[in-house]
C-alpha cells in the first residue's frame, strides 16, 4: 500500500510540475488532488524538493536504460537522406521513426560551403529537430531533438 501512495505522490507530482512548474507546485495542492493530509505526504518525502529528486532519479534512469545504452540507440547514418528515414527502438520495442512521411514539416537548411557544414532544422507544432552535416550530405549527426 506504501509502494501505491509513493507511485500515487510521484504520478500527480509530475502532472503538477508539468502544468504549473516547480515554484507553482505545492505540498498542500499535491495532497489534496489526491485526498490526503499534509502529514501523509510528509511519511512518503520529506519535501516537495525530495519528490523532485525522486522523479528526476526515475527520469535519468529510465534514459540511461533505453536511450544510454548502445543497443537502443538508432545506428548513424552515412548520408543526410539516411538520417530522414532513421528509426529509434521505443522502450515498447516499438520502431518510430523520427519523421512521418505523411506530415508536413516546416524547415530550413543553412550552408556554410566555406566550412564545408551545414545545419538543418525541421519542426512541426510537436518538436523540433536540428542536426550538422557536411556540404555532400555526409556526416550528419543529430544536435537535438527535442518533443512537446
Amino acid at each position: 500500500m506504501a509502494k501505491d501512495t509513493k507511485e500515487r505522490i510521484l504520478a500527480a507530482a509530475l502532472e503538477m510540475f508539468s502544468q504549473n512548474g516547480y515554484a507553482g507546485t505545492n505540498i498542500r495542492e499535491l495532497s489534496e488532488s489526491l485526498g490526503l493530509v499534509k502529514s501523509a505526504m510528509y511519511r512518503h518525502f520529506e519535501s516537495k524538493d525530495a519528490i523532485w529528486n525522486t522523479l528526476l532519479d526515475e527520469l535519468i534512469a529510465y534514459y540511461e536504460a533505453w536511450f544510454g545504452s548502445v543497443e537502443h540507440l538508432p545506428p548513424v547514418p552515412d548520408y543526410l537522406e539516411e538520417l530522414v528515414t532513421t528509426t529509434m527502438r521505443m522502450p515498447s520495442g516499438e520502431r518510430v521513426k523520427l519523421l512521418n512521411d505523411k506530415n508536413i514539416y516546416l524547415g530550413a537548411q543553412i550552408g556554410f560551403a566555406d566550412l564545408g557544414i551545414c545545419y538543418g532544422v525541421v519542426a512541426d507544432t510537436g518538436f523540433i529537430l536540428i542536426c550538422s552535416y557536411s556540404v555532400n550530405g555526409s556526416e550528419p549527426e543529430l544536435t537535438v531533438y527535442q518533443k512537446r
